[in-house]
């Protein structure tokens, strides 16, 4: 079987941004790590990781390579209704799928990005949704430096790359959900054995408090009762 160069950056990148997921900490350095093993490990342009925010905002969180700046200060938004709403990035949030152009600067669709796109070199171009536990979230944006070099397989492997970002996503939110849960027991313990010691209501009321957040991780505790009036 014979690999196109195309395919293969795409295996050189989907196996880069494996391994960089397996040493991600935290989302922000999943998303940087992914970003640069895309680019540095696949040869791929550039990418950027769009999120979505209030007010149907998409907002750039990492990237790499080229078009980092034009990403930055690029106003995204997700209603279809909007100017700024029919890039390729928030087609794929809107939709849920992968939404792809072979010819950027020739593509209508994205006739206000033109300039852009041949100032950074983009010729091919593909955004694939982000999604937590299902819902999606944003979008990765791949720029590439030829045009038609974006076929099934191709997307498909962009696909995966996704989800395996998707995939990590939902680990790091159970991992919070246990974190959570082990402060909050924690927190019960100290309280209740900070109950047993008081030995008046006031040293009660502060002994609580400071179990709570010393041994809960609370930001803070506080407890109010009411006055005579």
């Amino acid at each position: 079987m014979i690999v196109t160069t195309d395919i293969a950056r795409m295996f050189a990148a989907l196996s880069a941004t494996n391994e960089a997921i397996l040493r991600a900490t935290s989302e922000q350095e999943l998303f940087q790590r992914v970003c640069d093993a895309a680019v540095f490990g696949g040869n791929l342009l550039g990418i950027g990781v769009l999120l979505i925010e209030k007010q149907h905002r998409l907002r750039f969180v990492a990237g790499a390579g080229a078009g980092l700046e034009t990403l930055r200060g690029t106003m995204s938004s997700t209603d279809e209704h909007s100017d700024d709403g029919q890039g390729l990035a928030a087609s794929a949030v809107r939709t849920g799928r992968p939404c792809v152009t072979n010819d950027y600067i020739n593509d209508g669709r994205l006739r206000r990005w033109h300039v852009q796109a041949r100032q950074i070199g983009a010729r091919s171009a593909a955004a694939v949704p982000v999604r937590r536990f299902g819902s999606c979230i944003g979008a990765l944006l791949f720029y590439l430096d030829q045009p038609n070099a974006l076929d099934d397989a191709t997307i498909g492997l962009l696909e995966r790359m996704a989800e395996n970002v998707s995939f990590a996503l939902d680990n790091f939110e159970r991992e919070r959900a246990k974190e959570r849960t082990a402060r909050m027991l924690a927190a019960l313990i100290a309280t209740n054995e900070a109950i047993l010691r008081a030995r008046s209501v006031d040293e009660m009321f502060q002994l609580v408090c400071q179990a709570a957040v010393y041994q809960g991780k609370l930001l803070g505790a506080a407890i109010f009762i009411p006055d005579h009036e």
